[in-house]
């Protein structure tokens, strides 16, 4: 095959190959081409091309999928965080820090009633607001991305603004807090949907946040901290 290539060989030798199958068929065939055995040969042709094209890889990637599965399977039986004992009080600030893979997000999920433990409690009081490290906003304005459903107060609506540091993110929007964003209108910066999202948390008075320190500048995460977190 590499000689082929070498020397530019492939449209002869494909040309010989034709020949050859063409007298191979015609030999199949007993001598004699009419209409019946060409069409029962295609029709035997086209099913075979459907199993080994359609079927056969098709099943193998269904295999590869059930394989992945069955390991994630296995895994997701072994406890990932063993041995938590936490006590937090209303108005406390805990940070949860450690390596990737270490649990963190796991004991948020938890406490969220998104995991099933394998042992022990989760107790909790009140409302629980999450900010995920995973910002997303929806085909809306800003201030009903912020709002969410709940009652619109424009003093706390301001509030809200100034800490989360969203002026200058408003100040640079056609429509400021009226401008629509999402997939269908103005598309946000990571660190803009950062703040969008602190926004609709903080404006629910709710206490519980995953660091967004990644997605936004240290001249906006400092101040947003103290007045968002101590306030």
């Amino acid at each position: 095959m590499k000689l082929i290539k070498m020397y530019a060989w492939e449209q002869p030798f494909a040309r010989a190959i034709g020949r050859a199958r063409r007298d191979e068929f015609y030999i199949l065939l007993g001598g004699q081409v009419s209409a019946e055995p060409i069409f029962i040969s295609m029709i035997i042709f086209n099913r075979l091309s459907a199993i080994y094209f359609m079927f056969i890889p098709g099943s193998l990637g269904l295999l590869a999928e059930v394989r992945v599965s069955c390991k994630r399977f296995q895994k997701s039986e072994e406890s990932t965080i063993k041995h938590i004992s936490m006590n937090a009080k209303s108005g406390d600030l805990v940070v949860v820090i450690g390596p990737v893979g270490a649990g963190k997000t796991t004991l948020l999920m938890s406490l969220l009633n998104e995991l099933s433990i394998t042992g022990g409690s989760v107790a909790t009081n009140g409302s629980i607001g999450y900010v995920s490290q995973e910002s997303w906003v929806f085909n809306a304005s800003v201030v009903q991305n912020i709002v969410f459903g709940k009652q619109y107060n424009e003093k706390r609506f301001r509030e809200v603004i100034a800490v989360c540091a969203l002026d200058k993110d408003l100040d640079s929007l056609p429509f400021r807090d009226n401008t629509i964003v999402g997939e269908r209108g103005v598309l946000l910066s990571g660190g803009q949907k950062a703040r969008v999202a602190l926004a609709r948390f903080a404006n629910k008075k709710l206490k519980g946040i995953q660091s967004k320190a990644n997605s936004n500048p240290t001249k906006v995460t400092e101040p947003m901290y103290c007045q968002l977190i101590y306030k």
